[in-house]
This record gives structure tokens, sequence and C-alpha cells, in this order.
């Protein structure tokens, strides 16, 4: 049904084009529906408070290319230093 529909939203909006089995279903449980779509969403916009003391920020060149050389990574070695 979502591959048809898209969405469970637009499943419930086209309830009435639905087998009747199921279209019997669907409306006994709508709001389960919509808790479970809202549970299974991800929430990208919730603020976090973070920061990290101003010497953490200093890149530490070294470090840096002795890691990046370990991993094979000149190309990106290249780029960044």
């Amino acid at each position: 049904m979502l591959k048809a529909y898209r969405s469970a939203e637009e499943v419930v909006a086209h309830i009435d084009e639905l087998p009747k089995g199921i279209r019997t279903k669907i409306a006994a449980n709508v709001e389960l529906l919509h808790l479970s779509k809202k549970l299974a969403t991800i929430d990208r916009e919730v603020p976090v408070a973070f920061s990290l003391p101003a010497d953490q920020w200093q890149l530490k060149e070294e470090k840096i290319t002795s890691r990046l050389n370990a991993l094979d990574f000149s190309h990106l070695l290249k780029l960044i230093i």
C-alpha cells in the first residue's frame, strides 16, 4: 500500500479505494497509525548544547598526517594540508 500511496497519510486519504477488510482495519487503527509514524520519525531539529574548548579546535598537523598516511588517504592529505 505504501508503494502505491507513498505515505500513511495518502493511504488514509484514499481509504475508500482499499479492499473492505483492509479498509476496516485501517479505519479502526488510524490513531495508532499516526502514533507509529510519529515514533518512527527522527526529529533532526532538536537543539543540542555542545562546545569544545578552544585548544581542541587546533589542528595537530603531525598527528593528522600520520593517521591519514596510515589509512592510505594520501589524496585527502594533499587536499587538507
